[in-house]
């Protein structure tokens, strides 16, 4: 991601299989990175994720269609909310 300046989206582990919320953190190592789930609500290190929110190069969101860089937002954001999120 770095080598060709691309987002990275993160859906962390909710069993912690791969590790804990400090193992993530780490791992980030301070890039920008957008995760979902914040809230802890739909998987990920809930509810420990949240806290991921006070960092500065984090950008928070609860659903998958809310990535900040991408062209289809909109039409897949209602049908995602009424499958996923209801």
């Amino acid at each position: 991601a770095d080598e060709y300046d691309i987002q990275i989206a993160l859906h962390s582990d909710t069993l912690n299989e791969a590790g804990f919320l400090e193992d993530t953190i780490q791992a980030i190592n301070g890039r920008v990175i957008h995760i979902f789930h914040t809230e802890g609500a739909g998987g990920g290190h809930a509810p420990d994720l949240l806290s991921m929110a006070a960092l500065p190069n984090i950008l928070p969101s609860s659903t998958n269609p809310t990535k900040p860089f991408t062209v289809n937002t909109i039409d897949e954001h209602l049908d995602m909310v009424m499958v996923g999120h209801h």
